[in-house]
């Protein structure tokens, strides 16, 4: 089965769900399946997302690609100087 990459949006839809089918008496375990979602994603997804609301985590993601361009930025090419002027 090809990867799916979910947005945060769904992310949080999913675990929302995920929480009503559990309140509902469903396992864990029935209630990822129902979502087509793995046991681990949904742990691993409440680690992050747990207590976010749509709008916060579409900020949450911004923030992430805001930070990992300015990382990429911020690594030196091989052959230029330093940017502290040192080697």
């Amino acid at each position: 089965m090809p990867r799916k990459r979910h947005s945060a949006e769904q992310i949080v839809a999913k675990l929302r769900q995920i929480d009503v089918l559990v309140a509902q008496g469903r396992t864990i375990a029935q209630a990822c399946k129902e979502a087509e979602i793995s046991e681990q994603s949904f742990y691993r997804w409440r680690n992050e997302y747990g207590g976010l609301e749509m709008e916060q985590a579409k900020r949450f993601k911004e923030l992430e690609r805001e930070r990992s361009a300015q990382a990429v930025g911020r690594r030196s090419v091989p052959g230029e100087a330093d940017p502290e002027g040192c080697r």
